[in-house]
């Protein structure tokens, strides 16, 4: 820690603070120099500030872009944490508080601020909100797997039911109709036995994408079990509908 009196001179400065700052008390005291290990340039300190009875809002537009608070310990104390780069030095994490120091009638006659190297600390939280952003993408992604079917790449039957309901609302909301066609596979299970479940998994991937090609970007393919496949069209009525499952039939008959 430092302390500075009524006329902003250094009156103390501790081996702590030598060590942190970098600066020897015998170059320090008898001086208004504490600016010198935080900042490019001379500036008024969180205790020069507290010495001269800035407000609260005074105080903070120093140190806008920083946590500034109270520091609730100490009456009429402050603390802030920031990243402080004096020119020429590798820039560091700190905090800093500052609290007013009184004579026996309670006029005050300097102030004592407390720094904290807080680099590895933030270094840290840094790291930690670095992984925690990772898990929610990667918690995002394994949602998004577990709503599609691995062998096609269509949605599955668990996405199906929300779905549903949601298209459901929304159709009724608007006066919009909403169709939806079923598909199934005839004899699926004897191409698995005869060809193998290899070669079925390909019939079902190269089913799926005749699918995709044949409805708008705004359908939705699913495939709701082993062989069956369902597609959802909004906004679609039962004339369109009608003339997509026939067009389906024909592109697979090809």
């Amino acid at each position: 820690h430092f302390v500075i009196n009524k006329e902003h001179t250094i009156v103390e400065w501790n081996r702590a603070c030598e060590i942190l700052t970098g600066y020897p008390a015998s170059k320090m005291l008898g001086t208004r120099n504490h600016w010198m290990p935080f900042y490019s340039s001379p500036r008024a300190s969180l205790a020069d500030l507290l010495l001269d009875n800035a407000s609260r809002s005074a105080i903070s537009k120093y140190y806008k872009n920083m946590d500034f608070k109270r520091w609730n310990l100490v009456d009429g104390a402050y603390e802030v944490e920031g990243f402080f780069a004096p020119s020429g030095k590798e820039g560091k994490w700190l905090r800093f508080t500052a609290a007013p120091q009184v004579d026996v009638n309670g006029k005050v006659v300097a102030a004592i601020s407390t720094i904290e190297d807080t680099t590895a600390r933030k270094a840290a939280e840094q790291e930690r909100e670095k992984l925690n952003k990772e898990l929610l993408k990667s918690n995002r992604r394994l949602k998004t797997l577990a709503l599609r079917d691995y062998e096609t790449g269509l949605f599955n039957y668990r996405f199906l039911g929300d779905l549903i309901e949601a298209e459901f609302i929304r159709a009724k909301r608007y006066g919009q109709p909403l169709s939806l066609v079923m598909l199934d596979i005839d004899y699926f299970k004897s191409i698995n036995n005869m060809y193998g479940h290899q070669f079925g998994n390909i019939v079902l991937q190269q089913l799926a994408k005749l699918l995709k090609k044949q409805v708008r970007r705004y359908d939705i393919v699913i495939r709701s079990g082993g062989e069956e496949f369902i597609i959802i069209s909004p906004g679609i009525g039962r004339l369109q509908t009608l003339n997509l499952a026939p067009r389906i039939l024909e592109q697979i008959n090809l």
